[in-house]
């Protein structure tokens, strides 16, 4: 027998962690196991485990149970993307724009191969700093700040427009 579940989130998206470092895990039959939160791997997708001849397997970026049900059909599916939604505030900006400040040059030197792997390494220090984002997640706010920046720059140049500023500009 199988049961789906998934980690307790704030309404932004940020899984709750209490005060013993423990993650609630809610459970489709409305009972909730209590994980050790460093002791989660989340270079997978899915988290299992078995209580009483019953595997309770936990999808760690979904959110709600709507969003589980799908799950059964999917578990094989270890590189699927996840679409579960990530609030941007401007501290989880600033926190992901200082990252990518210090980790930037290691993809020129080499040291990370790829911007692919980049935006991996990005969201596993965000999950380390309690955000659960995905790399996907962090590649789109990346273009979406750069093409905010763009747009600012464009508009600047041409006569007769207010100036406009961008707000994470430095």
């Amino acid at each position: 027998m199988k049961k789906y579940g998934f980690l307790n989130r704030e309404s932004t998206g940020n899984i709750i962690i209490d005060h013993n470092g423990y993650v609630p895990c809610v459970i489709e039959d409305e009972s909730i196991y209590q994980l050790k939160f460093d002791e989660i791997d989340f270079s997978q997708n899915t988290l299992s485990f078995t209580v009483d001849n019953t595997e309770i397997i936990i999808d760690l970026f979904k959110s709600s149970f709507e969003e589980t049900q799908s799950m059964g059909n999917k578990e094989n599916d270890q590189n699927e993307n996840t679409s579960v939604s990530f609030l941007w505030t401007d501290a989880t900006t600033k926190l992901f724009l200082d990252i990518y400040k210090r980790k930037k040059d290691l993809v020129n030197t080499r040291k990370i191969k790829t911007y692919k792997h980049l935006w991996k390494n990005i969201a596993e220090e965000m999950l380390h700093s309690g955000y659960a984002v995905t790399p996907l997640q962090v590649e789109n706010k990346f273009k979406s700040l750069m093409r905010s920046y763009k747009n600012m720059v464009s508009n600047n140049k041409k006569t007769g427009r207010a100036r406009t500023t961008c707000k994470y500009e430095t």
